[in-house]
Order: structure tokens, then C-alpha cells, then sequence
């Protein structure tokens, strides 16, 4: 099962809400048995509460680390370098996926799936 970072979020602070609420519940209890309990529930829902930060913060640190496009120009000049005076490593074509790694000035580097790397003005290509 996946969640979005949204809904993660909101899963974090209710069960960090949810085991505050709990801990006053241990602190006014007047019973061994309600104290135990709500001990023990408020460190568990606690505990979930910073499992999902760190969901969250995995996830959203993923997305911004894996940034794809795709090509929508019929053919586009890969140059070495993110100015249109600098050599042509190759050429792509339209329907191409790229990975995304770098942006400069209305230039984008982008990688293949085969390695190869390359500079690519940004409007011929649309991220996704």
C-alpha cells in the first residue's frame, strides 16, 4: 500500500496528536490498569508518528532526486554543454524519456537510460 506525502503528513500529526492526547490520559488515570495502558498506547502512536515523518521525508526526498521528461520536439540536439555553440553529442527524438538532473539558464542536462548525458533546451522537452 502507498500513501502521497499529504496524506503522510497528515498521518504524523494525528498520530502525534492522538498519542498526546493519550500521555494526559496516563498523567490523570487513577488506575494501574489505564496508566499501563495509555503508557504504552501513547509511545506506540508516538513511535508511528515519526515512522511516518520519515516516510514522508524519504518520499518527498525521492521526487525531488528523480525528476523525468519527456521529449515533444520531432528531433533534438543533445550538446555537451548548455550553450547552442557547444558540440552535438547526439540527437533525440519525439516520445523520448529523459531523466532530469540539472537546469541552467533554459537548458536541461538530462541522462538516457543507457547512460549517455547531454544539454537540451528546456522547451523542447516537458518534465513529468
Amino acid at each position: 500500500m502507498s500513501f502521497s506525502a499529504k496524506a503522510l503528513s497528515v498521518w504524523s500529526i494525528v498520530f502525534i496528536l492522538l498519542g498526546s492526547g493519550v500521555l494526559v490520559l496516563y498523567f490523570f488515570g487513577n488506575s494501574v490498569a489505564v496508566k499501563k495502558t495509555s503508557f504504552y498506547t501513547a509511545i506506540a502512536l508516538f513511535f508511528l508518528g515519526i515512522v511516518a515523518i520519515f516516510m514522508t521525508n524519504r518520499q518527498l526526498s525521492y521526487f525531488d532526486d528523480h525528476k523525468q521528461g519527456i521529449v515533444f520536439s520531432n528531433s533534438v540536439n543533445v550538446k555537451s554543454g548548455p550553450f547552442d555553440k557547444t558540440a552535438t553529442l547526439f540527437v533525440l527524438h519525439e516520445g523520448t524519456k529523459v531523466n532530469i538532473i540539472d537546469e541552467n539558464n533554459g537548458w536541461m542536462k538530462v541522462t538516457l537510460a543507457n547512460g549517455s548525458e547531454g544539454w537540451i533546451k528546456a522547451d523542447n522537452i516537458k518534465a513529468i
